[in-house]
């Protein structure tokens, strides 16, 4: 007697292959939106911080100071991953705004000053080497 079996579906080797590699696809697509989503809110932080010492100049420009031993215009509200400071140095003519991470951009400090000298003080957690890099590091080693 000759019974033919006819297969219908997918088998369990086949199915478990299609499984694996949805799996690394979506590994790669998540952290590749992680990155973007970090990125993103550093540049929301550069942004604000560019605003602020762009405030600053007017007041300087109304005053000729930036301020006692804090800046006089008042400091940007924490962003969606950013705290602000400012540092006023060379009696009331220079001054130092800083950008520090918080949450998800934890480990980031950037600087900005009153030449518009941009520093990179804390890339990703690492405190960088002297000397510290004269530019605004987004990604990894690259300005």
């Amino acid at each position: 007697m000759n019974i033919s079996r006819r297969k219908n579906g997918f088998s369990l080797v086949s199915l478990m292959i299609t499984i694996v590699i949805i799996g690394i696809v979506a590994k790669l697509g998540y952290s590749t939106f992680t990155e973007q989503v970090r990125r993103g809110k550093i540049v929301n932080g550069l942004s604000a911080l560019v605003s602020y010492t762009t405030r600053l100049e007017g007041y300087y420009l109304r005053s000729t100071s930036y301020g006692g031993t804090a800046c006089s215009a008042v400091l940007p509200a924490a962003t969606d991953g950013f705290t602000f400071d400012c540092v006023v140095s060379g009696n009331g003519h220079a001054f130092t705004a800083t950008a520090t991470g918080t949450g998800s951009v934890d480990g980031f400090v950037y600087t900005l000053d009153q030449v518009g000298i941009k520093r990179t003080f804390k890339f990703m957690g690492v405190v960088l080497p002297d000397p510290v890099p004269t530019c605004w590091w987004i990604k990894q080693g690259a300005c």
